[in-house]
């Protein structure tokens, strides 16, 4: 009856010791949370560098977009100021009239930016005739290429971002 009544009043009875398979039970699990917690660590690096990534790619390309919005108010916005077009009407940069004169499309405006058409010169740098070409600096093909996606964003907008 003593054992009992020690027991009930909280008294700690002496441990027994532990059989090997379940130390080694409880060192595996540590090993399996360590290696969880190894592999969350290098997730979260993973994933940091890929955020990183994303911003920097956001602001390239904001940078970029504003340097091409630059060039396109220094060579273009002559002719073609708020999307418009003030050399020859039917021929603006708004959406209805880039698919009406077939160069809603990427090749088609950059082929136009690049060789010209008609009224308007080519601004690639390989551009010719000369006569057809401008006569101011030409444009990298790179540089005609942000500014066809400049020209097919700012007409899937309307032209209501421009600035």
């Amino acid at each position: 009856m003593r054992l009992a009544a020690a027991h009930t009043q909280g008294t700690a009875r002496p441990s027994r010791p532990q059989p090997v398979h379940a130390v080694q039970g409880w060192r595996s699990k540590q090993q399996q949370l360590s290696q969880q917690q190894q592999q969350q660590q290098q997730l979260q690096r993973h994933l940091g560098l890929q955020l990183a990534g994303v911003v920097a790619s956001l602001v390239l390309c904001s940078s970029a977009t504003a340097a091409t919005a630059d060039v396109f108010a220094t060579k273009c916005a002559g002719c073609h100021v708020g999307g418009g077009n003030i050399v020859q009407a039917g021929a603006t940069l708004f959406q209805a009239d880039l698919l009406k004169n077939g160069v809603a499309d990427s090749a088609s405006l950059y082929q136009l930016i690049y060789a010209g058409k008609g009224r308007m010169p080519g601004f690639g740098q390989d551009c010719a005739p000369k006569g057809k070409c401008t006569f101011g600096p030409r444009l990298a093909d790179e540089e005609v290429q942000q500014m066809t996606q400049y020209v097919l964003d700012q007409a899937a907008n309307n032209w209501q971002a421009q600035q």
